[in-house]
């Protein structure tokens, strides 16, 4: 429950509080258990609700399609479970230009190799593509649709294939791009993520192999969708990188910003650069020069290893896995020139060394996200918003009537209470809910004859 307390009637009066600053408000949580299902990244639908995967868990569950809204009604859409239809969606869903639903299963389908699905807004699953040991198979990461629309993804190595760039068409006609040159410095074989079209109209990614033993330990890499591989950077653990040889590496995708950079993050999966090294953000031009934006410190998070959200603010938007107050990662914003703001702390004392899903700005303008709380042995997965908070911004008296006013997000639900003096321990409620529809919202009460009030507006969950 989040709220603002700043007027009063009586002697009718208004006390302005500055805005500014976001906390985050959990929108839906499962019940604490030692196995709780993780959520991936949310995808916001035209009809407005949130779509995401849950990945195989160690609860029984092959994975699931889910949808959210923003109310945080919860609704199962598709379980996988049958072989046919694949298990494991590890990477999440893209919304295609279609308006449908298209993700990945990492295993299962009919040749046991993974699946591309589609899936309807109402929960109508299809199969479109079976992947087979033949050429791509095992696709782990998130699909993008780039702007030829095609879906573009990548699939991991197994003992029988190289791990592939893959193109499809939205009805599942699938063709192999090339594979990963696995013998080249700083591959391991395998991406560590999806792709993402550049200004440049190329699909980027990146690559990671983290141990201290090898001297080049990352790579950022280029793909033309006309065909057409390049190593763009290197990283590494010892000497000669682009980027100091602290052992940081990208251990997530790219992102492209509005100014035509790429923007990334650059972590560690070893304690060994702790000391030296907690993690970056990196800006990437399109022939490969690096330059550091910002370096973090334990108080302000470390090991960022999740993929920026470029917002339309010109800010890029992320988190620390690890860190902060109670070393459960940050929240952050981060201007293009290196100015960092912590927005929240992200999940209190529940850190983690695999990252967390990236945010999403939805409809609404707030940013929305996926992640754990708790702690070892009872953990829940979590949907989430960051929202600024109620700040009553002007009072009116009127025929008995009483008028708040406050800043909202369209479809905010928020309350009025009331208490006849500030020492009083508890406030009275009102019944009724107030739906915001716009960025100001307004409420009203009639106290006439009740003496002082002070009032406060409540957002609800």
């Amino acid at each position: 429950m989040l709220a603002a307390v700043l007027a009063g009637v009586g002697c009718c009066w208004l006390a302005q509080a500055a805005r500014g600053g976001v906390v985050r408000q959990t929108v839906y949580s499962t019940t604490p258990s030692q196995y709780s299902v993780s959520f991936s990244g949310l995808v916001q639908a035209g009809d407005g609700n949130f779509y995401g995967t849950t990945p195989k868990s160690n609860s029984g569950s092959d994975g699931s399609v889910f949808r959210v809204t923003p109310a945080g009604v919860m609704t199962p859409l598709f379980s996988f479970g049958v072989s046919r239809y694949g298990y494991d969606p590890e990477g999440g869903l893209v919304l295609a230009n279609d308006g449908n639903l298209y993700g990945t299963t990492a295993a299962g389908g009919i040749y046991g190799r993974g699946t591309l699905f589609k899936l309807t807004t109402s929960g109508q699953f299809s199969v479109v593509h079976p992947f087979d040991s033949s050429n791509s198979s095992l696709p782990t990461y998130n699909l993008v649709q780039a702007s030829d629309g095609y879906l573009y993804g990548v699939t991991v190595s197994s003992v029988t294939n190289a791990a592939t760039i893959f193109r499809s068409t939205l009805s599942g006609a699938l063709t192999t791009l090339t594979n990963f040159p696995a013998a080249m410095p700083g591959y391991s074989a395998d991406p560590n993520d999806g792709l993402v079209e550049g200004p440049d109209g190329w699909l980027y990614g990146t690559v990671s192999m983290p141990s201290p033993d090898y001297g080049t330990i990352g790579a950022i890499y280029k793909f033309s969708t006309a065909g057409g591989f390049q190593t763009l950077a290197y990283f590494y653990g010892t000497s000669g990188g682009q980027l100091p040889p602290t052992g940081d590496h990208p251990m997530c995708g790219l992102t492209a910003g509005g100014d035509g950079f790429l923007y990334g993050t650059a972590g560690h999966a070893y304690s060994i650069y702790f000391s030296t090294n907690q993690g970056r953000v990196f800006r990437m031009s399109a022939d490969g020069a690096l330059t550091t934006v910002f370096t973090f410190s334990s108080t302000n998070g470390f090991n960022p290893m999740t993929r920026l959200l470029a917002a339309p603010d010109g800010c890029l938007y992320g988190l620390t896995c690890q860190g902060g107050p109670g070393n459960g990662g940050t929240i952050f914003r981060l201007t293009t020139d290196g100015v960092l703001t912590i927005l929240a702390n992200a999940f209190g004392t529940y850190a983690t060394d695999q990252g967390f899903p990236p945010l999403i700005q939805a409809a609404d303008g707030n940013l929305y996200g996926t992640g754990m709380t708790g702690s070892f042995g009872s953990v829940s997965a979590i949907v989430y918003r960051l929202v600024e908070p109620p700040v009553i911004t002007a009072a009116a008296w009127s025929g008995g009537t009483f008028t708040l006013t406050w800043n909202s997000f369209p479809n905010g639900a928020y309350r009025l209470a009331f208490k006849s003096a500030l020492t009083d321990p508890t406030w009275t409620t009102q019944a009724s809910t107030i739906a915001a529809t716009g960025p100001i919202t307004s409420g009203s009460d009639s106290p006439e004859g009740a003496g002082q009030r002070f009032y406060r507006v409540i957002l609800l969950p």
